[in-house]
């Protein structure tokens, strides 16, 4: 697969590991040939869900629709090529700065 898919959101009491533990799981259950889950990172206020796949916005559409829209986490979306380091924001539209802590 070509892309890494991340989807960032903040840490919260609400939000913590088991939280994303259990969205994690739900993704890898239901992603399909859309993508495959490669794992996540917890820690410094933020919490990251990787996913690999060679449809990026195709994926992140998927999640966005079927997974988030019943969660109220403060979370960002990005994408990059795996053999760069930049990343394309999708969500929030009128981001346009994202980094993994």
């Amino acid at each position: 697969m070509n892309f890494q898919l991340v989807f960032q959101f903040r840490s919260t009491e609400r939000h913590g590991l088991e939280w994303l533990h259990a969205l994690e799981n739900k993704l890898a259950a239901s992603l399909g040939a859309t993508g495959e889950v490669d794992g996540h990172d917890f820690g410094v206020g933020e919490c990251n869900i990787f996913i690999l796949t060679n449809d990026p916005r195709s994926a992140f559409e998927y999640v966005k629709e079927h997974l988030l829209m019943e969660e109220d986490a403060d979370w960002k979306a990005a994408f990059r090529h795996v053999n760069e380091e930049s990343f394309t924001v999708l969500w929030p539209s009128a981001e346009t700065h994202f980094e993994i802590a």
